[in-house]
């Protein structure tokens, strides 16, 4: 029954256009908020009937979709461990149902017992739907296939399998499991203009497909995936023949120990690989894949990546994304050598670190098997920390000799072959920079410029009587009292060049004005002048709003405080010295900024003032200082490199 189906508060703040923050808030605010009805106490479920009764009593809006509907009653019926076995099997039956209607009709009929028997027996006459070791599942879950199909016939099979598969990516995020939609985008940039129309692809290391999907859109024809994780692999197969790709194979196993497609070439192999420490050295010593060398026992990376070279068939490109520490390991540097030596490797992207720190630094590196022709002389070169660049341009403007743009360069194999065989874009693109004794005249003078503007910058200070016993309360007691009004952004919003601006994490990083926009998103917070706005995450800084009409931006929270009991820039003073102490802690590890536990002393408003006027004092020495840092680093950089390069004497 529908008065059974649970919600997370994650899915609360999502279907209401809110923060999660917002929810929290109103749990803390509203006596009649309902109560949790299961989960734990650090993720409570509350009764979806309960929470839409309130938000509409509350005149909160609330969006949810039959989709939304449904997948709440799927979250309540199956249990996490099995999320990913059920989302494989409806995509199955979801693909009996539009290819076979009469045998899905035939088939649901009678007892859920008859019915889980006869969908099993239809989804096994599919031969391009990898087969699992689990193709039963429980009676109870037939209902739900039910229900899907019944929505499909409404939105389309492909449209509502797309959303499931959706929110199942969602929720693996919210277990660290990161779906890298802007690596993928990347990849299928690059890749357009390898395969053209009508082109074969691979992907080693599928998923859910994600990546054969996009490259699908980019051109490929047939498509063929493989995934160790059998259910993954079967999400993949009925995404594809969902969507109407007629060559479409999806096979299950770990590539590297048991490849599906051997022998096969094929025009693109793109992967994000999901290595197994363990991969077989002792099983494939004599594998004739290893073409460029026997990959060490710690280098499983270079082993997926000599099994993607495999099936390039000639002038065949492959791309791939690896850990940054594959570019340098000392124990891979012979097959990096190979690779440089054979023409193969082409270029070496470093790519954005990810803000949530799950995924550490990573690489694309973007691999041509040689047709015959002139062995390239010169490796691609990116380092992907300018976050100005344009990745999918740069590596066209790489391959028409053109001019490359700050934070990437051609370098030289020869350079490149020493005894270290480094491929770190970030290392490589600096060495190779020309160097311009200009540069280094211009940085000493801003650098000398910085230093005098803060001979008289902090503060006058004197020493004070100390309080016996400091009086305290907390942003979150403020809060409660009504002095400080809390807001978080929505988790997502779409972000381009029009609509309103947006300040983002990065902006409040940097001490930059805003620079995204968007347009109409529900539960968008506008900035006023005096708001408090600071990161989720300890790696920011605090900023008190000058100018309104910009929109609050993922990651951050707004604190918009009462300005006849409390002064804004005492507030942002509190929350910097919090910062700064939280972020010495060794229990900080988790990277969150919990304004809500900030200490903040009980004052009257003019001392509130006095002492705000003194934090923005101490705000401005410490941008001054921050910008300082980043210039004496840029001027040591250009002094050394000049030195080396001979543009600089001592």
């Amino acid at each position: 029954m529908a008065s059974d189906v649970t919600i997370a508060a994650l899915d609360i703040a999502r279907v209401a256009g809110v923060g999660r923050a917002a929810v929290s808030n109103w749990r803390r605010r509203y006596s009649d908020f309902p109560q949790p009805v299961g989960g734990t106490t650090s993720s409570p479920l509350f009764s979806l009937d309960q929470v839409e009764t309130w938000l509409d009593a509350h005149g909160k809006s609330f969006r949810l979709s039959p989709a939304d509907r449904f997948w709440q009653r799927v979250r309540t019926t199956v249990d996490d461990i099995r999320l990913g076995e059920f989302v494989g099997h409806i995509g199955a039956c979801l693909v009996v149902a539009k290819r076979q209607p009469e045998v899905w009709a035939r088939s649901t009929v009678g007892t859920d017992k008859k019915v889980a028997a006869a969908l099993e027996s239809a989804i096994a006459r599919n031969p391009d739907l990898p087969r699992t070791d689990l193709d039963g599942f429980p009676d109870s879950w037939v209902g739900l296939f039910k229900e899907a199909a019944k929505l499909a016939s409404t939105d389309g099979a492909s449209a509502t399998y797309e959303r499931l598969c959706e929110q199942y990516q969602e929720t693996r995020a919210r277990r660290g499991v990161t779906a890298g939609s802007e690596v993928i985008d990347l990849i299928a940039k690059i890749a357009s203009t390898a395969i053209g129309s009508g082109g074969s692809v691979l992907d080693p290391s599928c998923g859910i497909g994600t990546l054969l999907k996009a490259l699908r859109e980019a051109g490929g024809s047939r498509l063929l995936g493989q995934d160790a994780d059998e259910f993954a692999a079967r999400i993949c197969a009925s995404r594809l023949i969902l969507d109407g790709h007629p060559q479409v194979e999806v096979s299950v196993g770990d590539a590297v120990r048991a490849d599906a497609f051997h022998g096969e070439l094929v025009d693109l192999v793109a992967c994000e690989p999901a290595v197994d420490r363990a991969w077989g050295y002792d099983d494939l010593i004599a594998d004739s894949r290893w073409a460029f060398g026997l990959p060490p026992r710690s280098e499983p990376e270079l082993a997926w990546l000599q099994h993607c070279i495999a099936h390039l068939r000639p002038g065949g490109v492959g791309a791939l994304v690896l850990p940054a520490a594959v570019a340098s390991r000392r124990a891979g540097r012979r097959i990096r050598g190979n690779l440089l030596r054979g023409g193969l490797l082409r270029a070496v992207i470093g790519l954005p670190v990810s803000g949530s720190g799950v995924v550490g630094p990573r690489d694309l590196w973007i691999l041509v098997k040689p047709d015959g022709g002139e062995i390239p002389q010169s490796v691609l070169m990116v380092d992907g920390s300018h976050e100005s660049i344009d990745l999918p341009a740069t590596w066209q403007a790489f391959l028409s000799d053109q001019v490359l743009g700050d934070g990437a360069r051609a370098v030289r194999v020869i350079d490149l072959l020493d005894d270290e065989i480094d491929l770190s874009p970030a290392r490589q693109v600096e060495m190779s920079k020309p160097s311009d004794a200009g540069a280094y005249v211009e940085s000493e003078a801003a650098w000398r410029k910085i230093v005098e503007t803060l001979e008289d910058a902090l503060p006058r200070l004197s020493q004070g009587q100390a309080a016996e016993q400091l009086n305290l309360t907390t942003v979150g007691e403020l809060s409660k009292a009504g002095v400080i009004e809390i807001h978080q952004a929505p988790m997502k919003m779409d972000t381009g060049h029009d609509g309103r601006p947006v300040l983002t994490a990065r902006d409040l990083r940097h001490s930059q004005p805003p620079s995204e926009h968007a347009g109409s998103v529900p539960g968008a917070v506008e900035l006023r002048p005096g708001d408090v706005v600071a990161p989720l995450l300890r790696a920011g800084r605090v900023r008190v709003i000058a100018e309104g009409g910009a929109l609050l931006g993922p990651n951050l929270v707004m604190l918009r405080p009462d300005p006849s009991r409390m002064d804004s820039e005492f507030l942002a003073g509190c929350l910097r010295a919090a910062e700064h102490a939280t972020s010495a802690r060794a229990s900080s590890v988790s990277g969150r900024f919990d304004t809500r536990r900030v200490r903040v002393p009980r004052l009257a408003i003019d001392d509130q003032r006095r002492l705000g006027a003194a934090f923005k004092d101490l705000a401005a020495v410490e941008s001054r200082l921050a910008e300082l840092q980043e210039m004496s680093t840029k001027l040591i950089r250009t002094a050394r490199l000049g030195l080396i390069q001979g543009v600089l004497e001592a």
